[in-house]
């Protein structure tokens, strides 16, 4: 695991994108990284910087990338851990860092995580809206 995968630690070259600042890497479980990029993605569309289209194809583009080198963890493990980064990683870092675009869509990053925990059936939960 990477441990702190956002848009500023990938470096986009011919050959495809590679991670950078490895600093926090360590061995987990697949489905919280995925969950936490994932979250990324919803968070990012929650606050107006993303369109469910782009989300949508970036969401579909990682599982798919990553299914073509190992097995994807379970879609509910998956769905749990996007819910836990969007509440840990989201809501609670805009309100212990006053990000100010997460605190005024922080009742939406809220319900998503909880409508996204509730939810029994959350296979595609990283590619819908």
């Amino acid at each position: 695991m990477h441990g702190d995968v956002h848009f500023g630690n990938v470096l986009l070259g011919p050959t495809g994108a590679e991670l950078i600042d490895l600093d926090q890497a360590a061995a987990g479980q697949a489905a919280a990284e995925l969950g936490s990029f994932l979250a990324l993605l919803r968070y990012e569309r929650i606050v107006g910087r993303l369109t469910v289209a782009a989300e949508r194809s970036a969401a579909t583009a990682l599982l798919d990338g990553y299914e073509r080198v190992r097995t994807l963890p379970e879609q509910r493990s998956i769905a749990w851990h996007v819910a836990a980064a969007l509440l840990l990683e989201r809501a609670l870092r805009s309100v212990r860092r006053v990000r100010e675009s997460g605190l005024l869509h922080l009742d939406e990053i809220l319900a998503e995580a909880e409508h996204i925990a509730a939810s029994p059936a959350c296979g595609t939960l990283a590619v819908t809206a």
